[in-house]
């Protein structure tokens, strides 16, 4: 396993511990904060993708159906860098892969 791999999988497991959370009477707790959150709505929404040709969608549409995947799906901060991760293909992927712990 190499450094980047090492630093992901660092991340990641930061990323659950901090946001790990418990089900109770319809809620969840958020334990860091202490506070009761409405589970939200099993909403289907796919992820957006991106590959970074000249065919795919304008940057911009796909950073806005990335915020509105987001929102729906009320996706902590620190899990984004991780599903924007996933949502980027091809092109997009390895320029993502090259500036991700830098």
């Amino acid at each position: 396993m190499n450094k980047i791999e090492q630093k992901y999988e660092q991340k990641i497991g930061e990323i659950e511990e901090k946001y790990t959370s418990i089900i109770q009477n319809g809620k969840k707790i958020d334990k860091e904060n202490a506070t009761l959150i409405n589970i939200p709505h099993n909403t289907e929404i796919s992820r957006p993708v991106f590959y970074g040709s000249n065919r795919d969608i304008h940057p911009k549409d796909f950073l806005n159906r990335v915020e509105e995947y987001f929102s729906i799906k009320q996706t902590y901060v620190g899990e984004k860098i991780i599903v924007i991760g996933d949502c980027l293909k091809a092109t997009a992927h390895n320029w993502f892969s090259t500036i991700r712990f830098q």
